[in-house]
């Protein structure tokens, strides 16, 4: 049904994340990158947004719920961009999901032997 559609607004926080562990190729360190991400994201709330599962409600339907997905997206962002080199930054910041986002990342760091 059109109406079935829920979602709750939530933001990605980053209390316990490492302070010093940002995405760096000079560091070698997508495995140990990824790997707490995808565990923060399934802790928070956050996995079907990072791993592209959760379709973006359409807007015209669903505005509340699309305005919510849109949020809960941009906040997944931002939390990426803020954990990752100006370099890696600069790669991805175009790209409109936090689903393209890490792909983009993931593809990138695997393609240098740096695989998770």
């Amino acid at each position: 049904m059109a109406g079935d559609i829920t979602i709750t607004e939530c933001y990605m926080s980053d209390s316990s994340w490492l302070a010093n562990l940002h995405l760096d190729l000079a560091k070698s360190n997508w495995e140990e990158w990824s790997f707490l991400l995808k565990v923060k994201t399934n802790r928070l709330g956050f996995s079907k947004w990072l791993k592209g599962t959760l379709p973006q409600p359409d807007p015209i339907l669903h505005p509340k719920a699309h305005n919510i997905w849109e949020t809960n997206d941009c906040s997944l962002c931002g939390f990426i961009f803020k954990h990752i080199s100006k370099l890696d930054y600069n790669a991805v910041s175009h790209l409109p999901t936090s689903h393209l986002i890490f792909v983009e990342l993931q593809q990138h760091y695997e393609k240098l032997g740096m695989h998770a």
